[in-house]
């Protein structure tokens, strides 16, 4: 199946790009390198975060940092101020983060498209401007520093696996980037995800779109050449009676009247009966009614045209 074929083909990219991956910390020896690589794990584990809000879910939200800084401060505080071990504080964070993401839920529950990209950076300012100004918890825009790396683990027969080394913290954070490759396909994959991994989720996507694009001009043309033909043709049928009314008003019905005039000297002086004087009469209103038709015709074809075109015509 293509589905299938799709599937196994970005399972492959993954794999491959993971080998790349878990590869880097043995090709970068550098501390500072290494530590650019940490940073931009977390980074790119918040922006997976922020996928499923704003690639799965569809919502708009740009207080995604706040909850990431409190999770972030509140183990931190927890690990330095009270001597809560690390994994404790790990989860508390966590958990934490979750209460106030559950906290904001209670009042933007309802909240969609724009409303809810407001009322969720405004959680995000307050949340950074208590951050940034509880010096005596935070120690404001100085930041807490000469924070302890996670307690050694030891495995039975194997080396301790410190996380003072930064090949090991990168592993550490880069593990805590897993992403399902398909909504209900739990496979494990290597956690950190470069923006390849991007491009590979919303290849298709933007494919579709592409095509989408397409179809839209495609059907935008073809609305096109139809407005232009019903305008077209409701020109010509205006013209139509536009000449009519004008041929009625300027020749047709002057000469009905005129014939009548003749008619009614005729029937006076007895060379015409009554019955030829009534038919040049209705001649006349007969031109009249014609050219008043024609008129009205007109007018309803122009408001037609400026309803096709959505526009009002000049006089």
């Amino acid at each position: 199946m293509p589905t299938d074929r799709v599937r196994i083909s970005r399972r492959g990219w993954f794999l491959v790009v993971a080998v790349i991956i878990a590869l880097l910390p043995f090709v970068i020896q550098d501390s500072y390198w290494r530590t650019n690589l940490i940073v931009c794990a977390i980074n790119i584990m918040l922006a997976i975060g922020l996928d499923f809000i704003l690639g799965y879910a569809g919502q708009l939200n740009l207080g995604h940092s706040a909850f990431y800084g409190i999770g972030a401060y509140a183990s931190t505080l927890l690990v330095m101020k009270l001597g809560v071990p690390f994994w404790m504080a790990f989860v508390f964070g966590m958990v934490l983060s979750g209460a106030a993401g559950m906290a904001l839920s209670i009042f933007a529950v309802r909240l969609r498209g724009h409303y809810l990209a407001i009322a969720s950076l405004a959680f995000a300012v307050i949340v950074h401007q208590v951050l940034l100004n509880w010096i005596s918890l935070t120690q404001g825009p100085l930041g807490i520093y000469a924070i302890k790396p996670p307690p050694d683990i030891p495995l039975p027969g194997l080396p301790v696996i410190s996380f003072g080394n930064t090949a090991n913290m990168f592993y550490l954070v880069a593990s805590f980037a897993p992403r399902p490759s398909q909504p209900t396909d739990w496979s494990i994959q290597v956690g950190m995800s470069m923006p390849i991994f991007f491009w590979l989720k919303q290849n298709e996507d933007i494919e579709r779109a592409r095509h989408d694009l397409a179809a839209a001009r495609d059907d935008m043309g073809s609305l096109r050449s139809q407005t232009a033909a019903a305008v077209t043709s409701l020109y010509r049928s205006a013209e139509y009676q536009y000449q009519t009314a004008a041929l009625y008003r300027d020749s047709l019905t002057p000469l009905a009247r005129q014939n009548f005039q003749v008619a009614l000297i005729a029937y006076q002086s007895g060379k015409i009966d009554f019955t030829t004087l009534a038919a040049a009469l209705q001649r006349e209103y007969g031109a009249r009614i014609s050219y008043l038709q024609a008129a009205n015709q007109f007018l309803a074809g122009r408001v037609a045209i400026e309803q096709t075109i959505g526009m009002p015509l000049p006089q």
